[in-house]
């Protein structure tokens, strides 16, 4: 409807369109009214993705104006209902699925593909989708999704971005006794079969698309998850926003408290992080680099600051000294020189950390003057806690970031305006950066690097307001900055391919903002 009567009549479309014209801006003002109309945040993300479907500038151009209000429309919480469903409201494919019987012709598929330089693949097999556990092939739905913020938010070109999903099979009872179910209606396979299928993968993504096309794991199990990133971490671009994504934007939220928590470094903190699973041991494991960078210590020494509390207590050398069977990541947590604790509370007492992930509020009042809480639980009904319970039980002492959105509260006359600490600050900018630098490996000081850029974009205004996360109306410029300081990390790592010496890091930056993806409509004539 935007064509010109010039266009219309060069391009053979008089009679086909009504003859009323309007301009992108007006469009997009038509959009947000009908979603805006919808009461169901499941019925306005298949209306979004209809859109992408008939209009792929305009579905963007709405995306980038709106992006506070449309996040968690066509992301988190409302992107695992439509998973969910997924087989019932299948749109179209949008996306690429490879399953396990497709081993030893993976390379003839992706050529399928009609875009040959790729730079990004978002990949998942539906094991376990935010939370929802194991949703086969139905958990493409995240990473479209996820494809989706990557232009919105980051600024890379739509076609650049691939989702895939290795359909393996699934053990969800619901899923294989549905006659509507689309995946493959076999359990999962398991063991050398699956690694030798995400070998075969990995090895036709490098031999289609180039040494430096990045590969970013979405939603794998946790133990498939951390193991996957390791298994390809020397041979690909690859990275797991569930582990390394997650993380760092809680080191952000962190880095960007100092002020309001009163402390100079992030060494300075004590933390006791209440969940020892991968995202826990992920948390502290980014937060104990950052304090070996920061403060030029070895990594062990940094550890120490971080105590880790598993459903059996706290970890504590003598707990892994007696328990054979403990798990090996967190090997690493077992510090000597504290009783061994059976609950998070009795942690609190014996550790007296300054900084919580998780939550026991009253006594976490009692351990410092602003005790820094991250509930980062997903979705609201299994959170540690409500903001609102954090401020209650520490008479509005602490520093609070939570996994979901909240509403704006009022504690003790003083307007509360939390933002969730979601991945969504950092994972757009870190792919981004990594393809301005033409970075063929992923290291951890890239992951520190954008943690602080994300803080670095943290106002004295969004502190004075409870929040450790800037607005979500800015994150085209959050991801900007995050990509310029990665892409200056990759070139001073040496893992950047782009040949010569580096723009400096205000060349970089403005680089990272012009070559944004721009969804305004092209001019044909």
């Amino acid at each position: 409807m935007a064509f010109s009567e010039e266009e219309r009549y060069k391009m053979h479309l008089l009679g086909l369109l009504p003859p009323g014209k309007f301009t992108q801006n007006t469009q997009v003002k038509r959009v947000m009214r009908v979603i805006r109309g919808l009461s169901d945040p499941t019925e306005q993300h298949l209306h979004l993705l209809g859109l992408l479907e008939r209009n792929e500038r305009l579905f963007y151009r709405v995306l980038v104006e709106h992006q506070d209000e449309l996040f968690p429309i066509i992301y988190t919480p409302t992107v695992g209902r439509v998973c969910k469903k997924f087989s019932e409201v299948f749109y179209g494919p949008r996306a690429l699925y490879i399953t396990s019987r497709d081993k030893g012709r993976i390379y003839d598929i992706l050529k399928n593909w009609p875009e040959k330089h790729l730079k990004l693949l978002v990949v998942t097999d539906g094991e376990r989708v935010m939370g929802l556990g194991d949703l086969g092939v139905q958990g493409i739905g995240v990473a479209v999704a996820k494809s989706c913020l990557y232009t919105s938010m980051g600024g890379l070109d739509p076609a650049d971005v691939l989702p895939v999903c290795i359909d393996v099979g699934t053990n969800n009872e619901s899923l294989l006794n549905d006659p509507l179910y689309i995946g493959q209606k076999t359990r999962r396979v398991e063991g050398e079969a699956y690694d030798e299928l995400m070998d075969e993968f990995v090895d036709a993504v490098k031999l289609r698309f180039g040494d430096r096309v990045i590969v970013q794991f979405e939603d794998f199990s946790n133990q498939n998850g951390k193991r996957l990133q390791e298994r390809y971490a020397t041979r690909a671009a690859t990275f797991n926003d569930d582990i390394s994504g997650v993380a760092a934007t809680t080191l952000a939220g962190v880095i960007a408290s100092l002020p309001k928590t009163g402390m100079k470094k992030v060494g300075d903190h004590t933390f006791l992080v209440a969940g020892a699973g991968e995202t826990g041991t992920g948390i502290g494991e980014m937060i104990a680099e950052y304090i070996a960078q920061d403060e030029k210590i070895p990594i062990n020494e940094a550890r120490k600051r971080v105590w880790m509390v598993d459903s059996k207590g706290l970890i504590t050398r003598s707990r892994a000294e007696k328990e054979e069977d403990l798990a090996l990541h967190k090997l690493p947590w077992a510090h000597g020189g504290k009783r061994e604790c059976a609950t998070v509370l009795e942690a609190v007492e014996a550790v007296r950390p300054t900084a919580l992930i998780g939550a026991v509020l009253q006594k976490m009042g009692e351990c410092a003057q602003a005790p820094l809480v991250f509930a980062l639980s997903r979705p609201e009904n299994i959170a540690e806690c409500t903001a609102k319970e954090a401020y209650d039980a520490t008479g509005g002492r602490c520093v609070f970031a939570g996994g979901c959105q909240v509403e704006p509260f009022v504690h003790a006359g003083r307007g509360v305006e939390i933002r969730a600490s979601t991945s969504a600050y950092v994972f757009p900018g870190f792919a981004y950066g990594l393809t301005l630098a033409d970075a063929h490996r992923v290291r951890t000081p890239m992951w520190l690097e954008a943690a602080e850029a994300v803080a670095s974009m943290v106002t004295e205004e969004d502190l004075g307001k409870g929040a450790v996360y800037p607005r979500m109306a800015k994150i085209r410029e959050v991801s900007a900055m995050v990509a310029a300081r990665v892409a200056m990390k990759c070139h001073e790592m040496g893992v950047a391919s782009i040949p010569g010496k580096p723009p400096s890091s205000a060349k970089m930056l403005a680089d990272a903002k012009r070559l944004m993806y721009n969804p305004a409509y092209r001019c044909y004539m």
